[in-house]
């Protein structure tokens, strides 16, 4: 049997490698292709959700895998560190991150039980928080800042429709093991009226893979509303199309609630009423071809006793928590407490990403995750507010992106997206590549003046369409 778990444990870690290597060689490719340096870590970003959720060695999975990659090859860039200097930052931000990151590493501390266990608790804790903070900041640095948006709005375009695919795929056509699908369950309303919920690629959380969609589908719409030709348009409004049909199969009761407001407001905000259309086509579609409006009205949620499961804790464990992923276990020694609530039997974590922080990291780690959450929504609500009043050029895809943040922030009150590496990931992605304004000064003399419009990530490469 040893020798059985060695020889497991060897395939994983050589398969683990080989996928390093493949992306690193197809984000080499990809810049090349494009003609700026960062396009491929931003590709490899992007592209994040593709691989599946599963263990590789301790908490390293290998949806871990890709961003590890892209981060680091910008790192090696010298011209990321010039630029991280001259990035503009969020005091708001950059408190809530210091408050995080320093209650999570002192619940970590205090809940330990050996040298492993902390290691353990502090990567899924202050170590993922700090890992999102540089995804955000390294992305930002890839300049041309407009040929950066491009890259990583038809990455996630492309991610959104390939996970969609997938999805329909294993809706359609039962794959082995079920791979694909979440079955639902007994108390649900979905219970033998659908084999099952889609997950994608990921194989975690239905609810995670809608998330992901809150940000594919504006960023595809926001392709297809400033295509340049016909041609285009058809292939991006197509894109979408599969994406909202892959997002009903989610059945995801906030990231469809969500959906409705934030595209209607986005091609509102663009003066393209008459793509309401398509888009209405497409709800009415979902909506006579599948069990959704009964999702949405016959499943009554418990996010009440969930959350008051976490207040509970947060008020017995105010200074350092319950320690990081370990809310399920205490609350498990005083179910009288902590699982019988009001509202219902609480057996699952808190749901929202300012109480699970609470309740695992203390109060500390309550305000700072609630503090990122402000400064994520005013740099947002910024970028919405220049495009309104027009005091500079926006493109669709910029306020898609700061809706789809929006969005993400709300769904992430009814559920736990920042300490998911993937949803995390795509949103610390939006955030410095797309939403974040540009460093001051994009190009760096280097031996001498650069030309007007030159950057120092890439040189302009005439003709392509990414130009």
């Amino acid at each position: 049997m040893p020798d059985q778990t060695l020889l497991s444990l060897g395939a994983t870690l050589a398969l683990a490698a080989l996928a390093v290597v493949v992306a690193y060689v197809a984000a080499r490719y990809v810049s090349r292709r494009v003609g700026m340096v960062g396009a491929g870590p931003l590709a490899l970003l992007a592209a994040t959700p593709i691989l599946p959720h599963a263990t590789i060695l301790g908490g390293l999975s290998f949806d871990d895998l890709l961003p590890l990659v892209g981060v680091a090859m910008l790192l090696l860039e010298r011209e990321t560190w010039v630029m991280l200097r001259r990035l503009p930052y969020s005091r708001v931000m950059a408190v809530g991150l210091i408050l995080v990151v320093g209650a999570a590493t002192a619940s970590s501390l205090a809940h330990a039980s050996d040298l492993s266990s902390f290691v353990g608790m502090l990567l899924r804790s202050a170590g993922r928080f700090s890992f999102l903070a540089i995804i955000a900041m390294t992305s930002a640095t890839a300049l041309p800042a407009a040929r950066r948006r491009t890259v990583v709005a038809i990455g996630l375009a492309l991610m959104g429709t390939a996970e969609a695919a997938f999805g329909l795929v294993s809706f359609l056509v039962p794959l082995p093991y079920g791979f694909g699908l979440e079955f639902t369950r007994t108390h649900s309303v979905l219970y033998l009226k659908v084999p099952g919920r889609i997950t994608g690629t990921l194989s975690i959380s239905p609810d995670f893979l809608g998330a992901l969609f809150l940000f594919t589908i504006p960023m595809t719409i926001g392709l297809a509303i400033d295509a340049p030709d016909r041609r285009s348009k058809a292939a991006w409004w197509a894109a979408a199309l599969v994406q909202v049909l892959a997002l009903a199969l989610t059945f995801t009761r906030a990231s469809l609630g969500l959906f409705l407001v934030l595209v209607v407001v986005l091609i509102a905000f663009r003066s393209r009423l008459v793509y309401l259309v398509p888009v209405a086509a497409i709800i009415g579609l979902v909506a006579a071809l599948t069990p959704t409006l009964s999702r949405l009205t016959g499943d009554i949620p418990d996010r009440l006793a969930l959350w008051s499961s976490a207040i509970r804790l947060m008020e017995d464990f105010p200074l350092l928590g319950a320690g990081p992923g370990r809310m399920l276990t205490v609350a498990a020694t005083d179910p009288q407490r902590y699982s019988y609530t009001a509202f219902g039997f609480a057996g699952n974590s808190a749901h929202n990403t300012v109480l699970l922080a609470g309740a695992e990291f203390g109060v500390a780690g309550a305000v700072g995750v609630l503090l990122l959450n402000v400064g994520l929504a005013l740099v947002a609500l910024r970028l919405l507010w220049a495009a309104q009043m027009r005091t500079r050029l926006v493109t669709s895809v910029e306020v898609a992106a700061a809706l789809a943040m929006l969005a993400f922030l709300a769904q992430g009150m009814v559920n736990n997206l920042f300490t998911v590496a993937v949803t995390g990931t795509v949103a610390a992605l939006v955030y410095g590549a797309v939403l974040l304004p540009e460093p001051v000064g994009e190009s760096v003399p280097a031996g001498g003046q650069r030309p007007a419009g030159e950057s120092v990530r890439s040189a302009a490469v005439p003709g392509h369409p990414l130009e």
